[in-house]
């Protein structure tokens, strides 16, 4: 462990980060954490099977659920990694986990505020369900993603054109001259070429 953290704090280079990493990790296979960060930084590097790999064993071994922002790179490094269903049934199922919690705590309490997976995470599931042709699915959860962002028209417009939903009003915004000149353009990228058509 000394090592590893005298090579993090002497180079920010990822193959000497990561030769640290897996030797950490072949001196105690069973260190969950290690496992942990190995995921990060193989994710980092883009190698999406061995994050996929190290973050399943991270959970095996600390046999408790990932950090918030570990899943969604979890789910990330699955769905980049080929494993689109697995990805795809463990968003469903932590969304159906969700929906259930909210029903029971509207019973306890009517005011509660209902929970919703994060945007990130909703996004994946978005462009998994549109990979896989299951538009009535990706069509309704793009209208919920639509209802978070309302308040946040850039964003909200973004999400219509990069998913080809709503084209009708990215055309309106990709013209009107008060939007600033960076978002029109990425509007229009968006627009000529949606997700599901790359």
């Amino acid at each position: 462990m000394m090592t590893f953290r005298y090579t993090l704090e002497r180079t920010d280079d990822p193959v000497r980060v990561g030769a640290a990493l897996i030797n950490l990790v072949r001196s105690n296979p069973g260190d969950p954490v290690a496992r942990l960060d190995l995921a990060r930084l193989m994710l980092r590097l883009l190698a999406y099977q061995q994050a996929a790999e190290q973050f399943e064993m991270a959970v095996q071994l600390a046999q408790t659920p990932l950090e918030p922002a570990d899943w969604q790179s979890y789910m990330i490094a699955r769905a980049a990694s080929g494993q689109t269903d697995a990805a795809l049934a463990s968003l469903t199922k932590t969304q159906q986990q969700i929906e259930q919690f909210n029903t029971e705590q509207r019973e306890a309490d009517p005011d509660a505020q209902p929970q919703a997976l994060p945007v990130d995470a909703q996004l994946i599931q978005l462009a998994l369900l549109q990979a896989q042709d299951q538009t009535d699915q990706a069509q309704v959860l793009f209208e919920k993603l639509s209802e978070r962002l309302a308040e946040d028209r850039h964003n909200r417009l973004l999400l219509a054109a990069v998913f080809g939903y709503a084209l009708d009003e990215v055309a309106a915004a990709v013209d009107d001259e008060t939007l600033d000149t960076p978002l029109r353009q990425r509007l229009e990228i968006g627009r000529a070429q949606p997700l599901a058509q790359r």
